[in-house]
């Protein structure tokens, strides 16, 4: 049975050792990661995207215009989330 005062190990990793140089990134890659050819690929992906989608608008222009939308529900749930939730300008700020 474990106990508050039984010892069973360290409760983090052990420090590193005198004189180590450690990241706050993590262990350095070994080689270079940049692939051009990756970019490359994102960059036809995103000439090939159109700047609006008609669908989108159309559905959208739809909802804009419904009065059933968003249903009361959903506003109801947004309000009480929206009330419950802590004011960022009352707690204070703990970054150094």
């Amino acid at each position: 049975m474990i106990t508050p005062a039984t010892q069973s190990g360290p409760a983090s990793p052990l420090p590193p050792a005198a004189g180590a140089r450690v990241s706050p990134f993590g262990p350095a890659p070994t080689q270079d990661a940049f692939q051009t050819d990756q970019t490359t690929q994102l960059l036809a992906a995103l000439a090939r995207t159109p700047a609006t989608r008609p669908e989108v608008v159309a559905q959208g222009a739809k909802l804009a215009v419904a009065l059933n939308y968003p249903p009361l529900e959903i506003i109801d749930q947004l309000a009480k989330l929206i009330v419950s939730s802590n004011d960022p300008s009352e707690t204070p700020d703990t970054r150094p």
